[in-house]
């Protein structure tokens, strides 16, 4: 579909330009299709998070207040009001009853955002951090999160890692903490770099996670602009692990 819009751009620029407006169509035809499909991903990816967030929460048989207590925070911390909180309630919702059909709602979130391969790394990562807010993390959650990973292209190797990763992350809320042992091993885990990583790699290891997260990136990648204070606050949670890490060694 991209080639071919882009083409009728560039038939249309010939036709009516010649040569040069040929070749301007199909720069245009290349560059306003992106611009697009973000703005049709964008909703889509709100949609399916939250449903499959609603999902996660009842697959252990019923939804704790310690969940919908998590998905409150984090409809606020989005700063969801009015229409686009109840919008956010439903879909949640709908992801919690019995007709609701994961297979369907991940094959739409491929068709809608499958030309932004990033938009379904920061999908699972959404998820995975949401589930583990609560605290817990029961093997039915476990299960369904597997099968969001799968159906996104990862293995169960690599979702065990973004897993074991996201879960250090969410330990590091605040630089107010003891520095321990562990606690620098999380940092580690946290920053996805072994302790005898030299300090140019923890740098680039650094830089690379805020650049996931940088909220213009995200927006540029088709992240809903309320989705982006999710960003905001894995990117805080990072630098506590740098501060943490740079304090050990003695950095710069």
């Amino acid at each position: 579909m991209r080639i071919l819009f882009a083409l009728c751009a560039a038939a249309l620029g010939g036709f009516f330009f010649g040569s040069a407006g040929f070749v301007i169509g199909l720069l245009l035809g290349f560059s306003i299709i992106p611009r697009l499909q973000r703005r049709r991903a964008a909703p889509v990816f709100s949609e399916v998070a939250f449903a499959i967030m609603g999902h996660i929460a009842k697959a252990d048989g019923r939804i704790s207040e310690e969940e919908i207590a998590v998905a409150e925070q984090l409809m606020e911390k989005m700063n969801l009001h009015g229409a686009a909180r109840e919008e956010a309630i439903l879909w949640y919702q709908s992801g919690t009853q019995p007709h609701f059909y994961l297979p369907r709602a991940l094959e739409r979130f491929n068709h809608y955002c499958r030309y932004h391969p990033q938009l379904g790394q920061l999908l699972l990562l959404f998820l995975i951090e949401s589930s583990l807010s609560d605290g817990t993390l029961h093997p039915k959650e476990r299960a369904v999160l597997l099968q969001v990973a799968v159906s996104l292209g990862y293995n169960q190797a690599q979702f065990e890692h973004m897993l074991d990763m996201s879960g250090a992350q969410h330990g590091f809320s605040t630089d107010d903490f003891p520095q321990d042992t562990s606690r620098l091993d999380n940092a580690y885990h946290a920053l996805n770099i072994v302790s005898d990583a030299s300090d140019r790699d923890v740098k680039r290891a650094y830089r690379q996670l805020m650049n996931r997260y940088h909220p213009d990136k995200m927006t540029a990648r088709g992240v809903p602009k309320d989705m982006v204070q999710w960003g905001t606050e894995k990117t805080q949670q990072i630098q506590s692990a740098y501060n943490m890490i740079k304090k050990s060694r003695g950095m710069a």
